[in-house]
């Protein structure tokens, strides 16, 4: 299914915004990403939509930090403005099946 960047950061911030708990959190203003945590953020990311507020709240501050830090990071890369953004398949017409399909494609196990 052809669908434009645009659209998919569209859905992609919408379903983090259902997530309020996501941006609740006392967030580093020096470091945003920590190598060491990057696994785990991954994981969270990749799996999101099976995750709550109670298994945010089991991160550590480095691990919240990257996971935030690899949310911006994916958003920005789906900016208008951004000439290697990165492609997907997305088969779903849903918004937050594409929004879940993104979040797989680029953090899963499978495609790391």
């Amino acid at each position: 299914m052809e669908i434009t960047n645009q659209i998919l950061r569209k859905n992609l911030a919408a379903f983090f915004r259902q997530r309020m708990w996501l941006f609740n959190y006392n967030r580093s203003l020096e470091k945003c990403y920590d190598p060491k945590s990057a696994k785990t953020a991954s994981r969270f990311l990749a799996t999101l939509n099976q995750q709550s507020e109670t298994k945010w709240q089991e991160l550590t501050k480095l691990e919240k930090d990257s996971v935030y830090c690899l949310m911006v990071d994916l958003l920005q890369s789906l900016s208008p403005d951004n000439f290697l953004s990165p492609d997907f398949v997305i088969t779903s017409t849903e918004p937050e099946e594409q929004a879940i399909q993104v979040l797989q494609q680029m953090f899963g196990e499978d495609h790391r």
